[in-house]
């Protein structure tokens, strides 16, 4: 069973003030925003062809985009198969 004094001290000892305050602000106390409910600033959204320059993983050959190094479907094979041994 977890207690609530539990819970209180691995909040306080993993996060800090800042993170705890900006919690607050942004999700417990929201304030409306003065743009009529637009955000002041959209984040960036990265295009296609710089997501595609930072991964260089291509395509598999019906056009699906890889999402997953070679070495890391191999590494997922292999954890696959022996769960099933």
């Amino acid at each position: 069973k977890i207690l609530q004094q539990d819970l209180s001290n691995f909040h306080e000892a993993h996060l800090s003030l800042d993170l705890r305050e900006h919690f607050t602000r942004t999700f417990l106390q929201p304030q409306p925003q003065a743009s009529g409910g637009q955000p002041e600033h959209e984040p960036e959204q990265p295009s296609r062809d710089s997501v595609e320059e930072e991964d260089d993983l291509g395509y598999y050959p019906d056009g699906t985009k890889r999402t997953l190094t070679s070495a890391q479907v191999d590494m997922f094979r292999f954890s696959e198969i022996q769960s099933l041994l």
